[in-house]
């Protein structure tokens, strides 16, 4: 694989101040990330230059598509936590998941099979770009009665909400943090979610960003993003929580 940050002195640690990433899918062959242990390897090397220091990985869990569960994402984990052991590689990398707030949700909270992370028990939900599910305030509020910390992932890339970011920024006010997409400030997604997520940042909004790395572009656009100095001085303006874990 091209190393996307070799000879570019500018780009390295571009990201250290975060220290950790909380949003990716590098555990191979589990969902619509990584497919290879090879390409794990690779893709944490690349982000360790760009200055990551830990991965807390989180693969999808949807009903029907990627109905993973604890035992499967341990499993995996574990096969890339010895992959790196064997290559001496001292990059740390744990795993949570990024659950869609489907029919099966409910049923995992209720048989208590939630992958957390952090001390305050932080779990990573996206919901449909279609729709948001009408009883997402009761989700929430289970959750935080349950003792976990609902994070919302990169809500800067659901359309319906575009025209109303109040409805965000009540999320904010129910107790549910804000997790934006680092690739969504590159343009990756297209204008307006651009346009959306430096709304969010300069709002003081966001709680945690994150890469949701799935394969090579993303690497290329992240490299982009490193090199955007007014992009970079307004995430370094801000206080994200990836540095406390």
């Amino acid at each position: 694989m091209f190393s996307f940050f070799s000879g570019r002195k500018t780009l390295s640690d571009a990201f250290s101040f975060l220290k950790t990433d909380i949003h990716s899918h590098l555990i191979p062959g589990i969902d619509d990330g990584s497919q290879d242990i090879e390409n794990t390897i690779q893709y944490m090397l690349e982000l360790n230059k760009l200055g990551y220091k830990k991965f807390i990985t989180t693969p999808h869990v949807k009903a029907g598509i990627y109905p993973n569960t604890p035992q499967i994402i341990h499993q995996g984990l574990k096969k890339v936590q010895e992959a790196l052991q064997s290559r001496n590689i001292s990059i740390s990398i744990e795993a949570a998941a990024e659950y869609l707030l489907d029919e099966d949700f409910e049923k995992i909270l209720q048989n208590k099979e939630i992958l957390s992370f952090g001390e305050k028990k932080y779990v990573l939900i996206e919901i449909s770009f279609i729709a948001p599910p009408p009883n997402l305030n009761e989700i929430i509020f289970i959750l935080k009665t349950q003792g976990y910390m609902p994070i919302m992932a990169h809500p800067e890339r659901y359309g319906y909400w575009w025209s109303h970011l109040n409805k965000i920024a009540h999320l904010s006010d129910t107790g549910c943090l804000l997790q934006l997409n680092l690739l969504s400030l590159t343009g990756y997604y297209g204008k307006e979610v651009r346009q959306v997520a430096i709304k969010l940042l300069e709002a003081d909004l966001i709680n945690f960003v994150g890469t949701d790395l799935h394969h090579e572009r993303h690497l290329a656009s992240l490299a982009q993003l490193a090199k955007d100095s007014k992009i970079m001085k307004l995430l370094k303006q801000k206080t994200f929580l990836n540095e406390t874990l």
